[in-house]
């Protein structure tokens, strides 16, 4: 299989190899350097063999410039007056759906404390109510 990419001409024998090739090496940006010149690329192993053939009986330095895996996208609430995020669409969407100026649906039976989902409530009561059983009330949408 050849790759795709024009400007790469990379072929490979086994489709796994084509597709981490595909998906997380040909055209990313380069994620380890040279820590004596401005050599860089994807492989950190390709920096290595750059190191010994180019700068031999240094010490090996390879400078990381990001990880992809931790890289997080950060979902905003689409509402003017929220300015809670998540860590996924999916989260933003139930956000909408249960919480964002939608009125509480349950209270802790200990205190005033009140919430759209009752394992929020849980860990409320565990935190500010330790030794006491798990309870609580369940509110009318008008009433709140």
């Amino acid at each position: 299989m050849c790759c795709p990419n024009p400007n790469c001409g990379r072929r490979y024998l086994s489709a796994k190899s084509f597709y981490i090739h595909t998906k997380y090496y040909c055209n990313q940006p380069s994620r380890y350097k040279c820590g004596y010149c401005e050599y860089h690329s994807a492989v950190k192993n390709y920096v290595k063999a750059h190191l010994t053939a180019k700068h031999k009986g240094l010490e090996l330095k390879i400078d990381e410039l990001f990880n992809p895996f931790e890289q997080k996208r950060i979902y905003t609430c689409p509402n003017d007056n929220c300015n809670r995020s998540y860590s996924s669409e999916q989260n933003v969407k139930r956000h909408l759906k249960y919480e964002c100026g939608k009125p509480a649906m349950f209270m802790c039976f200990y205190c005033d404390y009140k919430y759209c989902f009752k394992a929020t409530i849980k860990k409320h009561c565990n935190k500010h109510h330790p030794g006491q059983d798990f309870r609580f009330v369940t509110l009318k949408a008008e009433a709140v």
